[in-house]
């Protein structure tokens, strides 16, 4: 697994190198164009001015009010619960008989 790891970052790397030369041999030859043309320019290069432009007035809508819901009516309370029964107490439990120890 790291064979393969390795070779496949080797061949990154020589991609890259390979890759960035052959862009150093195009970049210069463009750089030799581009001083031609620059050769062949007499006139200075004219930039056009802006249009004018107006300020633009602001305009204020009015809109008819929104009329408000009425307020929802309150809810009716809740009923009481029934009256139970009062619960007689729990009768005393009988003592547990406790082990003799013979």
């Amino acid at each position: 697994m790291e064979v393969i790891l390795l070779v496949v970052v080797g061949l990154a790397v020589a991609f890259y190198l390979i890759y960035r030369e052959h862009n150093k041999h195009k970049e210069e030859a463009e750089v030799k164009e581009s001083d031609k043309v620059e050769a062949l320019q007499t006139a200075p290069y004219k930039v056009p001015e802006p249009a004018a432009t107006t300020p633009i007035p602001l305009v204020v809508e009015t809109v008819a009010p929104v009329k408000a819901k009425s307020p929802a009516k309150p809810k009716a309370p809740a009923k009481a619960p029934a009256a139970t029964k009062a619960k007689a107490p729990a009768k005393p439990r009988a003592p547990k008989a406790k082990p003799t120890v013979a």
